[in-house]
């Protein structure tokens, strides 16, 4: 969803962006269940809360960055596309957004493991490479995403829908914060 929002207010450049830090946040929780230091997570209480409040309190910070955007740049001449773009920043972004995510480490202990045959081969490298694979459909999906929002922004030009899609993105990143809040 925020990669949605983000590709329709601000561009697909900004949402392809955001993909990327997200996708790459895949292959470092991929890593840390290959490894095994994401049972961490599983088995210390302590230490899923501590990542679930630094992560909710990341997601809240992003939202009140987006209840602050100024209405004039949503309504810019050049159709709200970005008029300065900064990879890096959008790239950390997406990447922190995942990262500091304890669901997905959680996930990733419980998804890959159960397409690991020994009988293929070294467990680790098959991890890793479902991870690549994971990486490579979620990069896919997160664009195709950011692509085609990007197209609906040329036909929803009114301050109304701008304002409203602002408050969506405060919304949905409010909820994500209280999501990881209350399930750890």
């Amino acid at each position: 969803m925020y990669v949605l929002t983000e590709s329709i207010t601000k561009g697909q450049k900004t949402g392809i962006a955001i993909s990327a830090g997200l996708v790459s946040g895949v292959f470092i929780h991929t890593l840390l269940a290959t490894t095994g230091v994401s049972l961490v997570l599983k088995r210390s209480e302590l230490a899923y809360q501590l990542l679930s409040y630094i992560g909710a309190t990341y997601l809240f910070y992003l939202a009140y960055l987006s209840a602050k955007e100024p209405q004039k740049e949503w309504l810019s001449p050049n159709n709200g596309h970005e008029t300065t773009f900064f990879f890096w920043d959008l790239y950390k972004k997406g990447l922190l957004m995942n990262v500091l995510n304890p669901k997905v480490s959680l996930f990733f202990i419980a998804f890959l493991p159960q397409f690991v045959n020994p009988s293929f081969g070294n467990p680790t490298i098959q991890m890793l490479i479902l991870g690549v694979i994971f990486m490579i459909q979620a990069f896919a999906i997160f664009s195709i995403v950011a692509l085609t929002s990007a197209t609906i922004m040329t036909q929803v030009r009114t301050p109304k829908f701008w304002k409203t899609t602002k408050w969506l993105k405060v919304l949905i990143l409010t909820t994500l914060g209280f999501g990881l809040l209350l399930t750890s």
